[in-house]
């Protein structure tokens, strides 16, 4: 009986402090399992927000890119634009100068110039750009497209 009280008595003390070793360690464990899952869920929303920022870098890359592409295209245009129009300038130049080059030998009677001037019979000697070249009885006038009259103007396709 002896034995027994004290196999008891040893069961009780080493039950008891095996009970307290392993609630101690328990409690650590769950304590350390939650400081580790507070870990990863902070690393985890840290990797979804980095992940949210690349997603919007690529998608401001992509219509940075089509921009890039849109604005070439202008360019482009832009390019081809300035050339048609140097060809067509050109092209008016070229089709003004025959066209007051066909003006040549003509006699024009009875011309009145805006200031109130009055030629007669002023037979054209040369049409270019920067005006017009008459031979009238008193010799060689130069008048620039100034100062002609707006009908006169029209007439030597004068703006």
């Amino acid at each position: 009986m002896k034995n027994f009280i004290a196999l008891l008595i040893f069961a009780a003390i080493f039950g008891y402090a095996g009970w307290r070793y392993y609630s101690r360690d328990t409690v650590s464990w769950i304590k350390n399992v939650s400081e580790q899952t507070t870990a990863l869920e902070n690393k985890i929303l840290t990797q979804k927000a980095e992940l949210t920022a690349i997603t919007s870098a690529l998608e401001l890359q992509k219509k940075a890119n089509a921009s890039r592409q849109a604005l070439a295209i202008i360019n482009a245009r832009q390019k081809n634009l300035a050339t048609e129009k140097s060809a067509l300038l050109k092209e008016r130049q070229k089709t003004l100068s025959g066209s007051r080059q066909s003006l040549v030998g003509v006699v024009l009677t009875d011309v009145t110039l805006a200031d109130g001037r009055k030629l007669d019979k002023a037979r054209i000697i040369k049409v270019d750009d920067g005006g017009v070249s008459m031979a009238v009885a008193s010799g060689v006038l130069r008048v620039t497209p100034k100062e002609l009259t707006p009908e006169l103007r029209s007439y030597f396709s004068y703006p």
